[in-house]
């Protein structure tokens, strides 16, 4: 999932080359690339290099500076986060969106503070917004996100985020085959409290796709 690269493991200049965690999809459909983050470890992860890896040419591509490298599912597209200081509250992280076979790059929304995958169908970009951080009593409770909503934005330029109805957790991830969506939401307090669902692309039509047998 990473590596790290420097000659002294405590410097300030290690650099981390950041594969993905959990779900999160970094190879091309056609297998010829590979997305990730180039950052300095001990710095801002959000202030990174948005890179690809050519397998063909045994070669990295650096495509912006972000965050977030996320691979489309049946397109050669390469989708991340980047800052925009200038933006208002709110607007200040655009979601971009690179061809890697025609080298043209655009904005396609903003709204979100994390993301998550496309759909089958490359229509939308899931992801996350936080409305209020966690707080260090919140973290030691463990109590559940309430405050990370689920929203879509399409691909297509300049788009306006669509909120996902009683959409509420992490690790907003569609089917790459289907049209379903899985999303975790932890209900850390709660005794046998459902931690994973799925969804319609939509948001409705949601399960639960696994129970907690045990919480401690």
């Amino acid at each position: 999932y990473q590596c790290d690269w420097s000659s002294d493991v405590c410097s300030s200049d290690l650099m981390r080359d950041w594969i993905q965690y959990h779900n999160k999809k970094c190879w091309s459909p056609d297998g010829r690339y590979i997305g990730y983050q180039h950052y300095r470890a001990y710095g801002d992860r959000n202030d990174g290099e948005v890179r690809v890896y050519d397998l063909h040419r045994d070669t990295a591509i650096t495509i912006d500076r972000g965050a977030q490298t996320r691979m489309a599912n049946i397109h050669n597209w390469v989708l991340y986060l980047r800052r925009n200081p200038d933006a208002e509250p709110g607007r200040d992280r655009e979601v971009w969106q690179y061809d890697i076979d025609s080298g043209k790059k655009k904005r396609i929304g903003w709204g979100v503070n994390s993301l998550g995958e496309t759909d089958h169908a490359d229509r939308w970009i899931y992801g996350t917004r936080r409305s209020t951080y966690l707080t260090e009593e919140d973290r030691t409770m463990r109590r559940p996100p309430q405050e990370v909503t689920g929203w879509r934005i399409p691909i297509r330029p300049d788009s306006r985020p669509e909120r996902i109805p009683d959409g509420r957790g992490i690790q907003w991830v569609p089917n790459p085959v289907h049209p379903v969506l899985f999303v975790r939401y932890d209900h850390f307090p709660l005794p046998f409290g459902a931690t994973r669902f799925w969804f319609d692309l939509d948001g409705g039509n949601k399960r639960i796709g696994s129970p907690t047998i045990q919480q401690s």
